[in-house]
């Protein structure tokens, strides 16, 4: 039985990656840009779970592709700083999907968190020093941000290492989505 640090996720488009570059906020002394390769819209955060049987559990979902929208941005506290993030259009198929994967999941063990999901793509990381101009800046520049019809066709199974300079995510496995986005 291996353990590791897992969470499951949307990997985004690589024209959407490049427009995210582009709203990332500016590198400033207390800010962190997310690597351009590590951004993704995550589902459902396992913390340590066994790979194994995660892998086979995930192997039962049955969902179809979709496309999403990316909208607006936005910030939010944590204990050490914040994060800001970029919105997703509310879409039926997401939070259905969201669902999906945590039934699938169930009989692991895990238990989804209480709060309600709010799918974002975190942009970057800030600690509390931070001038809040930056953030407000952030916020005022890119607030109306729109990136439409992204499209959706698989989740993928991430593990993830602590590592002083950050977390680095690695690719267990993927699971196709059925048919076409439209």
């Amino acid at each position: 039985m291996t353990r590791c640090r897992l969470f499951v996720a949307l990997d985004l488009p690589t024209d959407a990656i490049e427009a995210l570059e582009l709203i990332q906020p500016r590198s400033v002394a207390g800010l962190k840009r997310i690597d351009l390769d590590q951004l993704h819209l995550t589902l459902h955060f396992l913390g340590e779970s066994d790979i194994e049987q995660t892998k086979f559990a995930l192997t039962s979902v049955m969902a179809s592709s979709f496309s999403l929208t990316l909208k607006g941005v936005g910030h939010f506290q944590t204990r050490d700083g914040g994060v800001l993030w970029v919105g997703i259009e509310e879409s039926e198929p997401l939070p259905k999907l969201h669902r999906d994967i945590a039934a699938v999941l169930a009989p692991t063990g895990f238990t989804p968190e209480t709060r309600p999901f709010s799918p974002h793509i975190t942009l970057a990381r800030y600690q509390l020093r931070l001038a809040p101009a930056v953030i407000h800046e952030f916020l005022a520049t890119q607030a109306r941000f729109h990136l439409p019809n992204l499209a959706m066709n698989a989740i993928h199974l991430y593990s993830s290492t602590l590592t002083p300079g950050g977390p680095i995510y690695r690719r267990e496995q993927s699971i196709e989505l059925l048919g076409q986005t439209p």
